[in-house]
């Protein structure tokens, strides 16, 4: 990857609708920086039906 901002977006409304679950997020955008050239990059996705966090991991 090239140093810059990036986008993920995670689309949850489909998964808890099919879990037959209400949900108040139905995407969640991760907004992110690379700083260097070639970075490798675990961002986890922590999610329940009304609440998510997430982090940059190792």
């Amino acid at each position: 990857m090239a140093k810059g901002a990036y986008k993920v977006t995670s689309e949850t409304g489909d998964y808890f609708a099919q879990q037959k679950q209400a949900n108040f997020f139905p995407e969640i955008p991760v907004i992110f920086s690379v700083s260097q050239e070639n970075e490798k990059l675990y961002i986890p996705l922590l999610l329940s039906q009304y609440g998510y966090s997430t982090y940059r991991g190792n």
